[in-house]
């Protein structure tokens, strides 16, 4: 405040008629203003300034008499002393916004990337079952859903299947939580590779899994047999065998669904009754 009340109008005045250095200084003061202070207190500091320099002029234009006037050899000096001067501050001052702005902007570069990793990571957690490490219930509906929209099922043989592990209740009680996460972690890490690029496999809640499978029915029953290769190879105590029972069913043109979902559990329901350990196409 004192530089823009004192020291400007002094140094105006006693810059005498003529005086051309002002402009610079009046450049190094509102760069200094918009550098140092922020909002509010910067329009203010900004707004008193330009009243200054007006008053300045007024004075200068109305009472030119109370200006000092140099010759030519003390204008020279003044200008060759105030040249420099002017532009070793810009030059501080421009530093000092430039250096400024880069470290925010790498600040800013570095907060970017911490965000899209963290929306990558959430997205993730979104899409993954975090037990088997495949994808969740939520996926699976939303392949499904686009499936429909699009009428990929016009145009693809898919089949939609749906299993779960038969008896997994009485696997929880006899060995533990541990094994039963363990048996549902080793039907996802052995059955999911197994799957053509299109297909997906996920986890639909509990001990239930469900697949949308591209191809033909002979593929999804050689599917099958492949999930229950795997199941042999899941070792429980006492040679008790892990089994599955399951509900597969061919999409329609006219289906939505839930028409699609009844008919799957229709299927399971089917496999379940008839003593488990087997599949039903309807």
């Amino acid at each position: 405040m004192n530089i823009i009340l004192v020291i400007l109008p002094v140094g105006w005045l006693n810059g005498g008629r003529g005086n051309s250095s002002a402009t610079a200084y009046l450049f190094l003061i509102m760069i200094g203003i918009i550098l140092l202070y922020e909002n509010r207190l910067r329009k203010i500091l900004l707004v008193i300034l330009g009243l200054t320099v007006a008053v300045l002029f007024y004075i200068e234009y109305r009472f030119p008499e109370i200006l000092k006037v140099y010759d030519y050899d003390m204008l020279f000096m003044d200008r060759l002393i105030q040249l420099p001067i002017t532009l070793v501050g810009g030059f501080l001052i421009l530093t000092l916004y430039s250096d400024t702005y880069i470290r925010e902007r790498e600040k800013l570069n570095e907060y970017s990337i911490q965000l899209r990793e963290a929306n990558e990571k959430l997205e993730y957690l979104a899409s993954k079952d975090v037990l088997t490490n495949i994808s969740n219930r939520r996926i699976f509906d939303i392949k499904l859903e686009g499936i429909i929209d699009t009428k990929e099922h016009f145009e693809k043989e898919i089949y939609i299947v749906l299993f779960d592990v038969d008896l997994f209740k009485e696997i929880n009680d006899s060995y533990g939580h541990s094994t039963g996460d363990r048996v549902l972690s080793e039907i996802a890490r052995g059955l999911n590779p197994l799957l053509n690029k299109e297909s997906l496999l996920s986890r639909w809640g509990g001990d239930e899994f469900s697949i949308i499978y591209y191809g033909t029915e002979e593929g999804v029953i050689s599917t099958v047999d492949k999930l229950n290769k795997i199941l042999k190879g899941i070792k429980l105590d006492y040679d008790k065998e892990v089994t599955v029972s399951i509900g597969i069913t061919k999409m329609q043109e006219t289906d939505t669904m839930s028409k699609v979902f009844k008919r799957v559990d229709k299927g399971l329901y089917k496999s379940k009754s008839e003593g488990r350990n087997k599949y039903s196409i309807i």
